[in-house]
């Protein structure tokens, strides 16, 4: 690998760490909202989880070693928060 293709490769697994993180805690805080329509909030950020969770992948599965707690700790709590709010719209539950 050369350094330009290595240098690009931390630039990009550095910007996906980014981005998760900040997508991670709009998808949490968003998720634990209050909303007179929860279904249509629940349409609204399921492509952000959705792109969320895809970097989250990414970061895991990129070869190099790093601090992949930054990535999976907010990740899991956003997830957590969005899987409560599923619950709710389509089960009509809330578990918090």
């Amino acid at each position: 690998m050369t350094a330009s293709t290595a240098k690009s490769s931390r630039v990009l697994k550095f910007t996906a760490v980014i981005l998760s993180v900040a997508l991670s805690l709009f998808v949490g805080f968003m998720a634990q909202a209050s909303s007179l329509n929860y279904q249509r909030l629940f349409l609204t950020i399921l492509p952000l989880a959705v792109v969320d969770l895809t970097l989250i992948v990414f970061v895991w599965a990129a070869k190099g070693r790093g601090k992949k707690w930054v990535v999976t700790v907010p990740g899991f709590l956003a997830l957590a928060s969005y899987l409560e709010m599923a619950c709710r719209v389509f089960f009509g539950i809330r578990l918090l």
